[in-house]
């Protein structure tokens, strides 16, 4: 048997989406298990106001986002505060929860 040669060739396109996306600080990894729902906690007119609000929250409840990824994302209309990697059931609990402490909240459903 003659031996075959086989060439494999990669691009990189992380770095050009990346790009595209526009700033965003990830304040913890998610070991959710697949979990596409999310909550919206508010917009802020600073990225620090909307970190502070992330953390504040995840003290709050820390049950129902633990595990779950807190993320800023910086739009035109300000910065963004989210927990993303929540099942839906998950997603609803807290934001119920977090109501009934007069946070404001929103879920963010998949797609």
């Amino acid at each position: 048997a003659t031996p075959i040669s086989v060439n494999i060739a990669t691009i990189d396109t992380t770095s050009a989406i990346a790009e595209s996306l526009g700033p965003t600080v990830v304040s913890r990894l998610s070991t959710s298990n697949g979990g596409h729902w999310g909550i919206n906690v508010g917009r802020f007119n600073t990225r620090y106001a909307a970190e502070k609000m992330l953390l504040k929250t995840a003290l709050a409840e820390i049950d129902a986002l633990d595990g779950s990824l807190r993320k800023v994302h910086q739009s035109r209309q300000g910065f963004e505060a989210t927990f993303l990697g929540l099942s839906e059931s998950r997603a609803l609990q807290a934001c119920t929860r977090l109501s009934a402490r007069n946070i404001k909240c929103s879920t963010i459903s998949p797609g």
